[in-house]
């Protein structure tokens, strides 16, 4: 599934940290590794060489990996999208800078433009993740609404947890706020908050269905409370090293609110989040 992961580069530290995980990406599957400088105002101290180090020093003991680079002209998400179809890359790995940072032009704004121009997966490492890519990822954390679109992430989480032979962590949280209704209101009653997490379990199980995940060590969660900061406590409680989540780039209301929640959580975490395009369900109305 991945023979070829796109890695794009520049001297910030949230590009030398992409560049580590791309690098441990491509050794673990085999992948081809592409390093590509967007030189978007026309010009760059030695970019070609700027693309080639960037990999080559972001790790010593990721493997080795056969690697390309590439330097291209043009505003990063445009440029980047045009990249991909020429090169027909599987996976586009980015760095995302703090917002406050000076990164951010390049690699902050541009992971959610990119994120709506390509359709393969795009994952983002913040400047701030702890990048050993010596070591194995041991946790892999994918999440659910229970929507068909949202099981666009299961085959990518399993392959991530097959490849690094790591727990696939599959959570469900239940938002009392949207799911819960009037019930929440005067407080849920006790058989309905059961039901809604008797489903959510339900949820959790048919992701798996999808995933196809029967030769690798799973754990299952349901938790409540708000989407984002769920997901973002369990991510600390369990120790999670990627998150695979998808994004719906239409306009349904699921894939609304599944960007939404993408969004938020590239915002926050600090772990690299491996965001893949959702599928709207083709049965339904």
């Amino acid at each position: 599934m991945i023979d070829r992961i796109l890695v794009a580069v520049d001297d910030t530290e949230s590009s030398r940290r992409a560049a580590a995980v791309a690098k441990a990406f491509a050794a673990t599957h085999g992948a081809t590794l592409d390093a590509v400088h967007v030189a978007d105002d026309g010009t760059s101290d030695d970019p070609a060489v700027l693309a080639k180090t960037a990999v080559a020093d972001a790790t010593v003991d990721a493997g080795t990996v056969e690697l390309e680079s590439h330097v291209i002209d043009g505003d990063v998400p445009e440029a980047l999208e045009e990249h991909v179809r020429d090169t027909g890359a599987d996976v586009v790995v980015i760095g995302r800078s703090d917002p406050s940072g000076v990164g951010e032009r390049l690699f902050g704004g541009a992971v959610d433009r990119l994120l709506r121009r390509v359709d393969i997966p795009v994952l983002a490492v913040p400047e701030t993740a702890d990048v050993d890519p010596a070591a194995a990822y041991d946790d892999v954390l994918a999440t659910t609404d229970g929507s068909h679109e949202a099981e666009a992430a299961a085959p990518w989480a399993t392959l991530l947890a097959r490849e690094f032979d790591a727990t696939l962590h599959v959570l469900r949280v239940v938002d009392l706020s949207t799911e819960a209704g009037g019930f929440d209101a005067g407080g849920a009653r006790a058989e309905y908050m059961d039901r809604l997490e008797g489903d959510a379990a339900d949820d959790v199980g048919d992701f798996l269905a999808a995933a196809d995940a029967a030769d690798v060590a799973v754990e299952r969660a349901v938790r409540r409370g708000r989407v984002p900061d769920g997901i973002d406590d369990y991510v600390r409680e369990a120790g999670i090293d990627v998150v695979v989540i998808a994004s719906e780039r239409s306009g349904s209301l699921s894939g609304q609110l599944l960007g939404s929640v993408a969004t938020k959580l590239l915002q926050t975490l600090d772990v690299p989040v491996l965001v893949v395009a959702g599928e709207e369900d083709p049965d339904a109305a």
